[in-house]
């Protein structure tokens, strides 16, 4: 989900998950609302199978230009409010038309991945047009890899930070960083290890979010949370999936989405719903639920009433 920082009141989200887990629905497309929410209309020109799965969406904050990063059908872009898309990052080789994400730069720059289950990879572009986008390859794997998470730095343009998930055991390959702007790449510690970070759940359960204010403070979501606070030279461990852990506060396992709305408050998304941080900047930061009236809800187990006349269902 999204907003258009050149129109306050206009929102899009898009729908279907395409990290292919077992339990994955199908979407409708990509929605869009210019009353802030209260009301919402699917895009007629995403009505396809092409956007059956989208992972990300994102509005240019200059051009208001729209990115939806699809599963199968490469990069779409739509130039004018999402009355029409076309298509601007599409690899050759039947091996790459995942999308996995996309960010912009301070500057309005473009980075896309890809790999989902497929051949992995980092693009960047100045100006997101077709033909215009370049692989990144110095000091980036090549080979070995499949879904890409990114994080470019809101406060430098220069600056982000990828993970790449690894083809042979479904763990972490590593954590990578540029610091002029996908150039050159280089190797930074992988907090928990090869496995911990994510076990085997990279494909699925890897996201990253830098400090608007800050570029060397990066959170980094996996099985569970973490925080580098000196650009990914070390990492802190801050929350564990265990409510009965002694040495670290209770979170939902399984990360998806890290949103920070200035430095001190930070939301979550993962698998047991709404996270939020009120004072990320403290050396020891509370995270807390916040799912009351969040209306979603996933069955892990049902029973029917075991009389044949009673209706009753409980989940």
């Amino acid at each position: 989900m999204c907003y258009d920082p050149q129109q306050l009141q206009t929102y899009y989200f898009c729908t279907g998950e395409g990290w292919y887990n077992a339990d994955a629905a199908i979407g409708a497309g990509v929605w869009k609302s210019t009353d802030a929410g209260n009301s919402w209309q699917q895009l007629p020109a995403t009505d396809t199978s092409l956007f059956s799965y989208c992972q990300d969406i994102d509005v240019h904050p200059a051009t208001s230009d729209i990115y939806v990063a699809t599963s199968a059908s490469g990069l779409m872009r739509s130039q004018d409010g999402g009355a029409s898309f076309k298509k601007v990052l599409h690899v050759p080789g039947s091996q790459n038309n995942s999308i996995c994400d996309v960010e912009f730069t301070k500057n309005g720059s473009i980075f896309a991945t890809t790999g989902i289950f497929q051949a992995g990879a980092v693009y960047f572009s100045e100006t997101g047009d077709s033909g215009t986008w370049v692989k990144q390859t110095n000091g980036f794997p090549t080979s070995g890899i499949f879904r890409v998470e990114m994080a470019t730095a809101p406060s430098n343009d220069s600056v982000a930070y990828a993970i790449a998930g690894n083809t042979t055991d479904y763990g972490i390959k590593g954590f990578y960083k540029t610091i002029d702007k996908g150039n050159t790449w280089f190797t930074i510690p992988d907090p928990g290890g090869d496995l911990q970070f994510a076990k085997r759940q990279a494909w699925y359960d890897i996201i990253i979010a830098v400090d608007p204010n800050d570029e060397n403070t990066v959170v980094a979501g996996g099985l569970h949370q973490w925080r580098s606070k000196d650009g990914g030279t070390t990492w802190n461990r801050l929350t564990h999936g265990n409510p009965d852990s002694s040495d670290y506060q209770y979170t939902h396992v399984d990360q998806h989405a890290i949103l920070f709305r200035n430095s001190d408050t930070v939301y979550f998304g993962n698998d047991g719903g709404v996270w939020k941080s009120g004072n990320f900047t403290n050396e020891f930061p509370d995270i807390y639920e916040r799912n009351l009236g969040y209306r979603v809800t996933q069955y892990y187990a049902s029973a029917l009433h075991p009389a044949a006349s009673n209706l009753t269902i409980i989940g």
